[in-house]
């Protein structure tokens, strides 16, 4: 499966900051949002981005699962919601990803931000199954997104862009 190689994933994150308190923003289908660093927050926003990753092949299952675990060691046990534990050993596709974590009632990221995601799968090498843009077309969404560029790498700050 394309993306990062397995030994390049580490069974320990790298150390992770707490935030102080734990402050809640927001509830959505049960999901506070957890204020934390870029990497490590967990709520509506966040895990549709994620998904959205995903969905655009940006990450594959094993770092859906690594992401899952830094989200685990960066936060208190009481302050997950039960889908994260479920993501730890996730072996799956995007729409597998969606069922484990459920319906949130948020919008998909949009289509700049989806094509910009594929860009970066693309940008990691991913041979994209079934891609809704050209490899041109989404290096160019990319370019016009930088943003999304740079929360990638905040929010998976264990994967190295070439």
């Amino acid at each position: 499966m394309p993306g990062m190689p397995l030994d390049r994933l580490s069974p320990h994150p790298p150390p992770a900051t707490r935030c102080g308190p734990t402050e809640r923003h927001g509830n959505i289908e049960g999901s506070p949002e957890i204020v934390g660093n870029e990497a490590t927050r967990i709520g509506p926003k966040q895990m549709g981005f994620v998904l959205g990753c995903i969905f655009a092949q940006a990450i594959d299952d094993r770092e859906l699962s690594q992401w899952a675990l830094n989200v685990v060691m960066a936060n208190e046990v009481e302050d997950l919601p039960e889908y994260i534990y479920d993501l730890l050993n996730f072996q799956g596709n995007a729409g597998a990803a969606l069922e484990v974590v459920g319906m949130f009632n948020s919008t998909g990221p949009g289509e700049a931000v989806s094509d910009a995601l594929t860009g970066i799968a693309y940008a990691r090498g991913v041979e994209v199954y079934d891609p809704s843009i050209t490899r041109s077309q989404a290096a160019v969404a990319l370019r016009k997104r930088p943003d999304i560029l740079d929360k990638f790498k905040k929010v998976f700050p264990f994967i190295s862009m070439h």
